[in-house]
């Protein structure tokens, strides 16, 4: 355990799920996880539905194609350097999507990311 909590990991993975904030409380604990626990985080962060918090790259990803639907991976990319990793989480969220109207590589939000 890398924390000086001398509460056990169990424990405080309930603790994160009853937080105020769950997601953010979830993700702070995964690092400390493996195994059972960590499946079982992962899914209470699934049931816990889509969260982007602000300043992380999945926000400026979800802000970009927000501003400027239709652009390309490629335009994208410019404007958030993270984007493989944002682009991956968003889209498992549903919160965008990579095709519209048949065209491929054209990205918007969808109406769960609105």
């Amino acid at each position: 355990m890398t924390s000086r909590d001398p509460r056990g990991l169990p424990e405080r993975l309930v603790d994160a799920v009853l937080a105020d904030h769950p997601v953010i409380a979830l993700a702070a604990l995964r690092p400390e996880l493996s195994g059972d626990l960590l499946a079982v985080a992962d899914a209470a962060r699934r049931r816990l539905g889509p969260v982007v918090v602000a300043g992380t790259p999945e926000a400026d990803l979800l802000l970009a194609v927000s501003g400027r639907p239709g652009l390309s991976a490629a335009e994208l990319r410019e404007l958030v350097p993270a984007f493989g990793t944002a682009a991956t989480v968003l889209l498992a969220d549903g919160l965008v999507t990579s095709t519209r109207f048949e065209r491929a590589d054209c990205w918007t939000r969808t109406a769960r990311g609105a």
